[in-house]
């Protein structure tokens, strides 16, 4: 059994995100990740979910370290015991009983993307039969995905090598999640490129789940107040900030109402702060399955009551308010061939 201490700050040592403890324990969490482009990538890349779980920690009061690994040395340390959980489990895969699982932290839609318009009209495999379909093996290598038959897949290791088939032709479609796709566009419309489409509906819906093995103490209620710090982070608009989000939608209260969400800390464009409230939906990120129109605004914890009152407070107080995009959380500088074929 381990003992779980408290931290007080964090800092990034090596490959790991290292949270040094208020109090001196023997032992804390010991957490993997692997590689992983906008997500967990070292150097350039965006380390977003390294960043949201060890947040979520530090509010929970749990010491953990973070380390990034490949894929095969991520699941022998898991196997070992080298390391008590992993930060990335994605819930298409089949759970152990060896382990505890965390409430899903954060969404993930995956879509076909194309070069062409066309896939906007996609809804099945079906209708692209015999297709060439670039995936990255943490979804290839998933149950559901194990049973599609209608296509081809290319399996890769990195999203670097599956948008590389898009580039290059060797794939007809790329499947991959909605926040990859539009963080590669972003890299697009930097160099005044024709973007890519995506299918207007989603063909899988997963996401993320902190898990921990069964054998580390309390590990149930660890996981218990991580969802917690999470579901605070969200009504206190923090997830927007880190994951680039202007807008989230979700029921964060369980009444079956959905709110917009959001934080004066985020870029907004001006033109959805000047627009309507459809616009600002509609660019929305859903967090969960509530359909309904929303009918709260909660910016950087404060709820306002419509649409204008909302707004009006973003336009005053806003900090990165723009007329154009942000730029992508992914290094132009690893995507410089791709981008310069493009």
């Amino acid at each position: 059994m381990k003992a779980i201490g408290k931290f007080l700050c964090s800092c990034t040592v090596g490959a790991g995100v290292l949270l040094a403890p208020l109090h001196s324990y023997a032992d804390s969490l010991k957490l993997v990740t692997t590689e992983w482009e906008t997500f967990t990538d070292l150097g350039a890349h965006s380390e977003r979910i390294n960043t949201i779980v060890a947040e979520a920690m530090q509010r929970a009061g749990h010491s953990a370290t973070i380390a990034i690994e490949r894929e095969a040395f991520a699941a022998s340390g898991l196997n070992s015991g080298k390391f008590d959980g992993r930060i990335d489990f994605i819930d298409l895969t089949e759970q152990s009983d060896r382990f505890v699982y965390s409430e899903r932290y954060i969404p993930l839609y995956l879509h076909l993307v194309s070069k062409s318009p066309d896939i906007e009209r996609v809804r099945s495999f079906s209708q692209i039969r015999n297709a060439r379909v670039a995936v990255e093996n943490r979804y290839a290598f998933t149950p559901e995905l194990r049973l599609v038959r209608e296509i081809n897949w290319s399996r890769n290791s990195t999203s670097f090598d599956t948008i590389y088939n898009i580039a290059d032709d060797r794939s007809n479609y790329l499947l991959t999640d909605s926040l990859y796709f539009a963080e590669f566009n972003r890299l697009l419309i930097d160099i005044d490129q024709e973007l890519l489409h995506r299918s207007a509906q989603s063909l899988f819906t997963t996401g993320l789940h902190l898990t921990l093995n069964r054998q580390v103490e309390n590990a149930e209620t660890i996981l218990q107040d991580f969802d917690n710090a999470i579901a605070a982070m969200l009504i206190e608009g923090r997830l927007n900030e880190l994951l680039g989000l202007a807008w989230i939608k979700a029921d964060t209260d369980d009444d079956g109402a959905q709110e917009l969400i959001s934080s004066r800390n985020t870029h907004h464009l001006n033109t959805i702060l000047n627009g309507s409230l459809e616009d600002a939906t509609n660019s929305a990120y859903t967090w969960n399955s509530s359909r309904t129109s929303p009918t709260q605004f909660i910016v950087d914890g404060e709820r306002f009551a419509d649409w204008d009152a909302a707004r009006q407070y973003l336009i005053s107080n806003g900090q990165q308010n723009s007329h154009s995009e942000r730029k992508s959380h992914l290094d132009p500088n690893s995507y410089e061939e791709i981008l310069r074929a493009w």
